[in-house]
């Protein structure tokens, strides 16, 4: 797959307190500090709002940070169905972008023959000239972060970048080199990439379990006896316990932090939005402000004393069909909005709106109309085989009917499967809507059941072609 760097989405309403789960995180919380460095990265399947929460910490940066000197660069990534090859390569377009809007942080914007910039509302393409190397382009932003107390980068589907685990490895260490310059980034993708599956206990303090973030000893490091200690503990000034390791200096080992934003707690979400369309249904989801709609037919209903708890019945159907996932609780709130009664409300909280359906279809013609070759075979033949079993595959038994049921020479997807990287090119082939299960034995299932059900119900020509 190729990809395009586009300007940020354009500002639009949205119930923003739903993001506040995550921006109050500790990781998110930390992450905006100088020190501890490490790159925050955000995963969550399609339509779980990844994009719309890289706008909101793009805001959230730009206002906390407003009287400082600090850059926030924002790049979005969207997906082309071409050829690799036929554009510059993606990392020299990364760092351009980059490049550029750190000039423009310092109100300075070069325009010189080296480069040749072309905007448009829609997409931001960034050309380098063949005399503009990656080494000229590393040492100019290096410099330009320096000129900043903090720098940010927010790069929203960093898994569009996935061509080849080739490419991507030569994309992970220029970020990795570029968090070395001081540049703090935070990405969100579809697949999670790359998961280190420790998590620390604070020997300082036990009760501090499951760390996504910890020092250790520098002096215990490597060895069995190893000693973690928690960020809290950390800025109370403690060291390691062993007297002869007081003075040893505390290293960070993990520079990525792993946090899954693809489950929402809706509630308050979906009152709002019931409550923008059917007027005042006694949720308070407004604040008291009095900008509700008069109640519609449906509102009057949900509110009558005859349908005793009816609208928080209605309420909690939708949080369980929509299972964490924003976009899906968007499409079934959509076709509430149009519903006049009760039971119709009810009925199409129970069944596979054709709104969802669609968005399913337009995700599967996006594999299926790719370029031809070994990665789009591979992410359709994996959603049609996880999608047949309502608990999913696990690993060892996909790649084996993956392998039995390949048209043509196994070789290469055998190699593919069995590579270090195996999973996360199933997974980065199937664009999201398979995931990883949280289990000693590896495994894969469907993003969501709703889209398992599409899948083994057969809705897509392009699965079972």
């Amino acid at each position: 797959m190729t990809c395009r760097i586009t300007t940020p989405p354009p500002n639009f309403h949205v119930y923003e307190k739903v993001f506040t789960r995550w921006l109050e995180s500790d990781a998110y919380r930390l992450w905006k500090l100088d020190e501890p460095k490490f790159q925050l990265r955000c995963y969550g399947g399609p339509g779980s709002g990844k994009t719309t929460f890289s706008s909101q910490v793009v805001k959230d940066l730009k206002r906390s940070t407003k009287a400082t000197n600090t850059a926030v660069v924002s790049i979005f990534l969207q997906p082309l169905n071409e050829a690799p090859g036929k554009r510059p390569p993606f990392l020299n377009l990364l760092l351009v972008e980059i490049r550029q809007q750190l000039w423009s942080s310092l109100n300075s914007i070069p325009r010189g023959q080296n480069y040749d910039y072309r905007r448009s509302n829609a997409e931001v393409e960034v050309l380098p000239q063949v005399d503009v190397s990656i080494g000229d382009l590393r040492q100019t932003i290096a410099s330009q972060i320096k000129s900043f107390d903090q720098a940010f980068l927010i790069l929203d589907d960093l898994d569009l970048a996935w061509i080849d685990i080739e490419e991507y490895k030569s994309l992970e260490d220029e970020l990795d080199a570029l968090m070395t310059q001081g540049l703090k980034i935070l990405t969100t993708s579809r697949v999670q990439f790359r998961c280190d599956t420790r998590s620390g206990i604070c020997d300082v303090n036990p009760g501090h379990k499951h760390l996504d973030l910890w020092w250790e000893c520098s002096e215990c490091a490597g060895k069995e006896s190893l000693y973690f200690i928690c960020e809290e503990c950390k800025l109370a000034g403690h060291r390691c316990l062993k007297p002869e390791h007081t003075k040893a200096n505390l290293i960070q080992p993990r520079q990525r932090v792993h946090l899954d934003i693809g489950n929402y707690s809706l509630q308050r979400f979906i009152e709002y939005h019931l409550e923008q369309d059917h007027g005042d249904l006694g949720f308070g989801s407004h604040g008291g402000v009095s900008t509700l709609p008069p109640s519609s037919p449906l509102g009057h209903e949900l509110i009558n004393s005859a349908h005793k708890n009816a609208a928080n019945n209605l309420v909690a159907n939708l949080i369980k069909q929509a299972n964490g996932n924003i976009t899906l609780a968007l499409l079934r709130l959509e076709h509430v909005s149009k519903a006049i009664s009760l039971e119709e409300a009810i009925s199409i909280a129970d069944r596979l709106p054709r709104n969802i359906v669609a968005s399913f279809d337009a995700g599967m013609a996006s594999i299926g109309k790719s370029p031809p070759g070994l990665r789009r075979d591979l992410g359709l033949a994996a959603i049609k085989l996880v999608g047949g079993s309502e608990d999913g595959l696990r690993y060892s038994d996909l790649k084996e009917q993956i392998v039995e049921d390949w048209d043509g020479d196994v070789s290469d997807v055998e190699a593919l499967l069995d590579s270090e990287y195996g999973m996360e090119e199933v997974l980065a082939a199937s664009r999201g809507y398979l995931s990883r299960t949280e289990s000693r034995v590896p495994g894969v299932v469907c993003f969501h059941y709703n889209f398992q059900f599409y899948v083994a119900d057969r809705y897509s020509d392009f699965i079972d072609s």
